[in-house]
């Protein structure tokens, strides 16, 4: 018996998209960032019934030569009921065109403290997808037969980093998302950007010790796993800063009362995340 659902848990999909949407479709995926940005398509069994299969698509993006950072709740939902089992991984898709192929994934590793002792948290919603093939490492014709790279890589990520950057360096900065949402045809890749807003202490000092990365960029569900960056340039490096997951509703104290705004949100790249990312590979 075949389901069609999506992976997502209820409150994750509640994500932010402005009117108007400010979303703009990415042409050209061959380029860097673009092209270290994969679109999921997973298989995931029941737990309660291995016979039921649900089917998602999510993104990703490529941080080693055959691995992929996503969101925990892409790889493993409903407080761990429904487990990805296996997934096909197109970096740089365009619509139809898959212009670095398809790699092939059965390993999925969410992090441990996603989901443990019944519960969901969400400071930890990431995880890796180990890909079959080193898809980083091949080369390709339309790269001038160089080799794809990856997010960070010194050799060949065009600029990109993979580093630990101070939050307070993030206060109001822009920054960019991409990947594949839904609402959009099938295997579109999409770009946005907004700005930052580091969580607070409550005596609204931005804290340090925070895992997640609000930001107004305009996203939509199956953007889940999309790299959250800062930089344009060579000379100013695209630097990822965490990767979204969903909404947070933020709670503020102003003169007229207290507010509650709903926000997107992002698992900030912090030296504990670094050191996660370490130990998967």
């Amino acid at each position: 018996m075949n389901q069609r659902c999506r992976m997502e848990q209820e409150l994750l999909e509640l994500e932010v998209l402005h009117r108007p949407d400010q979303r703009t479709q990415v042409n050209n995926t061959d380029a860097v960032p673009f092209r270290f940005i994969c679109h999921l398509e997973l298989r995931a069994f029941d737990t309660t019934n291995t016979t039921v299969t649900s089917r998602s698509v999510a993104t990703g993006v490529l941080v080693g030569p055959r691995h992929v950072l996503t969101t925990g709740h892409t790889l493993l939902a409903q407080r761990g009921r429904v487990k990805a089992r296996h997934a096909w991984v197109s970096p740089g898709l365009n619509g139809s065109t898959s212009p670095f192929g398809r790699v092939e994934a059965t390993v999925f590793r969410p992090h441990p403290n996603w989901f443990r002792n019944g519960v969901e948290d969400e400071d930890y919603d990431y995880g890796m997808i180990t890909l079959n093939d080193a898809i980083g490492e091949k080369r390709f014709s339309s790269l001038g037969n160089k080799p794809l790279g990856w997010w960070g890589d010194p050799a060949n990520g065009g600029g990109t980093k993979l580093e630990r950057l101070d939050p307070a360096s993030l206060n109001n900065v822009t920054v960019n998302v991409a990947g594949y949402p839904d609402d959009q045809p099938p295997g579109t890749m999409w770009t946005s950007s907004g700005q930052a807003t580091p969580l607070r202490d409550p005596q609204g000092r931005i804290t340090t010790m925070a895992r997640r990365l609000p930001h107004n960029a305009d996203t939509a569900p199956s953007q889940s796993g999309s790299p959250v960056w800062i930089g344009a340039t060579d000379q100013n490096p695209r630097y990822l800063v965490g990767l979204h997951n969903g909404a947070l509703d933020l709670t503020f104290t102003r003169p007229t009362g207290t507010q509650t705004q709903r926000t997107n949100t992002a698992i900030r790249v912090t030296r504990e995340f670094l050191q996660q990312l370490a130990a998967w590979k």
